[in-house]
């Protein structure tokens, strides 16, 4: 598995696990939770690829869900 795979992995396993416990997660909760294994910017970078391409959705700022 390519490093760049195994961080979108962690920045989705962290997010469906956050999920679980509250519904929806803020965007700086998971880059927080991140801390230690990916870098805050490259969290960043994920989470907006992700967005695009529709595997989560933010409802309002700040907020993330799966759509």
């Amino acid at each position: 598995m390519s490093f760049l795979r195994e961080r979108v992995r962690a920045v989705l396993d962290t997010f469906d696990s956050l999920q679980r416990q509250a519904g929806a997660v803020e965007k700086e909760e998971l880059i927080s939770a991140l801390s230690g294994r990916v870098e805050a910017d490259e969290a960043v970078d994920i989470i907006d690829k992700l967005l695009k391409e529709g595997l989560i959705c933010s409802p309002r700022p700040g907020l993330l869900e799966k759509p």
